[in-house]
């Protein structure tokens, strides 16, 4: 996955040298904010059984762009209600999953692709907070780690976007928790 990471990156910053576009073309503001819905799905193999759900959160990012080619992000999101739980392929009667909160900072490099769209990788660091429950009981626990993804951007004008991105929250040794989100993004 790191292979992949690195060609991307390399990827936008040899298009971003050839692409020269209206984004780049008339300047604006370099604070931006979006907000989105995202669908994670978490994945868990622990004692021989395969776990998985996909509950949704409303995620927000609050970013500034530092250069040209370079945003810095906070991540921020909340759980939208509870999902249930299969294990082994099957549903967990009682069992459901929850997003308490997420929250991560990033390096965002990005490149204009054409004079509309514009592609981004996000690498940076979070934190997530889910809860289990099973049958009235519930336990919650949380986690940090690398956190990476990539996206893109249509620009409907100078202030307003279309965001549609694909994260890895968390990747742990028996856990996985990715998403992907669509939202709208406005600059400031």
């Amino acid at each position: 996955m790191k292979r992949l990471a690195i060609a991307c990156a390399t990827t936008l910053f040899a298009l971003s040298s050839q692409a020269q576009g209206q984004l780049q073309a008339q300047p604006v503001n370099p604070n931006y904010v979006e907000l989105g819905i995202t669908s994670v799905k978490f994945e868990e193999d622990a004692l021989g059984y395969s776990i998985k759900s996909t509950p949704d959160a409303m995620r927000g990012i609050l970013g500034r762009e530092s250069h040209d080619n370079v945003a810095v992000e906070a991540m921020f999101g909340v759980g939208l209600g509870h999902t249930s739980v299969d294990v082994n392929g099957q549903s967990l009667p009682g069992a459901n999953f929850k997003v308490n909160s997420m929250y991560g900072l990033y390096v965002t490099p990005k490149a204009v692709l054409t004079d509309n769209i514009e592609g981004f990788l996000r690498l940076g660091y979070a934190y997530a907070k889910g809860t289990v429950s099973l049958n009235g009981e519930s336990a919650a626990d949380s986690d940090n780690g690398f956190s990476y993804g990539l996206g893109v951007r249509y620009h409907f004008d100078k202030t307003t976007f279309l965001n549609v991105d694909y994260m890895s929250y968390l990747h742990k040794n028996d856990y996985k928790a990715t998403g992907l989100t669509v939202g709208l993004g406005f600059k400031f």
